[in-house]
C-alpha cells in the first residue's frame, strides 16, 4: 500500500475483529479506511452473508486478499458475481 501512494484508495477489513496489528507500518500519508459497517468476513457459510459480501465488493475496482477469511470473499464473488463487460478506451 506504501508504494503505491495517493494513487489508489484503501479499504481495509478483517477476519478478526481487532486483529490490526499491520495497521501501524502503513504511511500516514496513504489515504486507508476500516469501514466497521462491511458484511463480517468470518462466521458460518451462508447465501445471505455471501451475498451481502457480494454487494460490498462491487463498489471496488480491485479486491486483494489473503489468509482464511479471504476465502468467505472468493466464494461471495464466486456465487454472485455480476459480469460486467470490460472497460474499453473507445465509446
Amino acid at each position: 500500500m506504501n508504494l503505491m501512494g495517493p494513487r489508489a484508495r484503501h479499504n481495509i477489513l478483517s477476519a478478526v475483529p481487532g486483529a490490526m496489528g499491520a495497521r501501524d507500518a502503513i504511511d500516514p500519508a496513504i489515504k486507508v479506511e476500516f469501514p466497521a459497517d462491511a458484511p463480517a468476513l468470518y462466521g458460518k457459510p451462508g447465501l445471505a452473508r455471501y451475498r451481502a459480501l457480494a454487494r460490498y465488493m462491487q463498489q471496488f475496482d480491485l479486491v486483494l486478499s489473503y489468509n482464511w477469511g479471504a476465502m468467505d470473499g472468493v466464494m461471495a464473488h464466486r456465487i454472485f458475481a455480476v459480469s460486467r463487460p470490460a472497460a474499453t478506451d473507445s465509446p
